[in-house]
């Protein structure tokens, strides 16, 4: 009886490379894309019958903005190293002095889209600059800031004469 022909480990190793290229760099790629190309639809979809201020546009703008960077930074960080990987199990990725160069700068590009998330938030994001400020300083401390409850309260008069803060 004839034996079945064994799969080359060429073909086993190829295979294996494929299916993590896919799913280490395609299908992440392919998540945040949608998740946040979900995101900014709901955030741009607008309140019922309301229009939008100019700030909450340029707010939205901006968002949109830093969301598209994220995801652009992300692609362009890790496309090397993975296409690097593929073709090195399709053995078409010939070892040279400059290509082994070049994987090594690549792995270091993946590895800085870890590090540079943070920058990017910083330099496209107020919010995440000031939050940022709050948590970390160099140099003198921030100035204190004034408590909610030692702010000036500002009452309103009900139909009735009686203030809210008479209410309470």
């Amino acid at each position: 009886m004839p034996q079945p022909a064994k799969p080359s480990a060429f073909g086993e190793k190829a295979s294996w490379n494929v299916s993590f290229f896919l799913s280490s760099y395609v299908v992440p790629l392919s998540l945040i894309s949608f998740l946040y190309m979900g995101m900014l639809a709901r955030l741009w979809k607008g309140a019922p019958g309301g229009r939008a201020s100019a700030e909450s546009r340029r707010g939205k703008k901006r968002v949109t903005r830093m969301v598209v960077v994220v995801v652009l930074v992300f692609a362009f960080c890790w496309c090397p190293i993975q296409v690097i990987l593929l073709l090195k199990s399709l053995q078409l990725y010939e070892l040279t002095h400059a290509s082994i160069i070049f994987q090594i700068v690549s792995h270091v590009l993946a590895y800085t889209n870890s590090c540079i998330n943070p920058v990017l938030y910083a330099f496209l994001s107020d919010n995440f600059r000031k939050a940022f400020r709050k948590v970390v300083w160099c140099g003198k401390p921030p100035p204190p800031t004034i408590p909610p409850a030692a702010q000036t309260k500002t009452t309103r008069t009900t139909g009735n004469g009686m203030s809210n803060a008479d209410a309470l």
